[in-house]
């Protein structure tokens, strides 16, 4: 692993910790976000609503009621398109996979990173809410679902951004 990788993926996983931290110091009766279940009904298409102009509704499930702990990439991403999240772009994407792995970046919107060693760091937003997924594993498999995957989910957190009034959206 290269020294820029090591610190980029220190740089994440810092975050990672800093906003369950946060979460954790909020809310004493938060319960860890591996230990819930997928939703039902994941199995609806995806819709092309962009998250400038998705508002969520009340009635929106969780993201800890719609992933698990090792489900397979694949069918979280097919979960989180359903319930109206959309991929985010990271900027920085084609720098932190270097030039010969930046085309991965054009073929998956949400990638930000993947490591040699199968690290991978993904990102969505639900309007003013924005996911950050670990996986690890095979990137080959980010369209494979079920058993069968090699990519596997490992954590994953939310955050709050500032609405252009100040307000935040939890």
């Amino acid at each position: 692993m290269t020294m820029p990788t090591m610190k980029l993926l220190l740089k994440y996983a810092s975050i990672v910790m800093m906003f369950g931290a946060l979460l954790c110091a909020c809310d004493s009766s938060n319960t860890p976000s591996n230990t819930q279940t997928p939703s039902a009904s994941s199995t609806q298409s995806s819709s092309n609503i962009s998250a400038a102009t998705y508002t969520p509704s009340a009635t929106t499930p969780s993201v800890d009621s719609l992933l698990k702990k090792d489900m397979a990439y694949a069918d979280a991403r097919k979960v989180l398109l359903t319930q109206g999240w959309v991929p985010e772009r990271d900027a920085d994407c084609k720098t932190n996979m270097g030039a010969d792995d930046s085309a991965k970046c054009d073929v998956m919107p949400e990638l930000s990173i993947y490591s040699d060693q199968g690290v991978l760091i993904t990102h969505f937003r639900h309007g003013q809410q924005q996911l950050t997924i670990s996986s690890y594993g095979m990137l080959s498999d980010w369209k494979v679902s079920g058993d069968g995957s090699r990519l596997r989910i490992t954590d994953w957190q939310t955050s709050s951004t500032t609405a252009k009034d100040g307000s935040t959206t939890p």
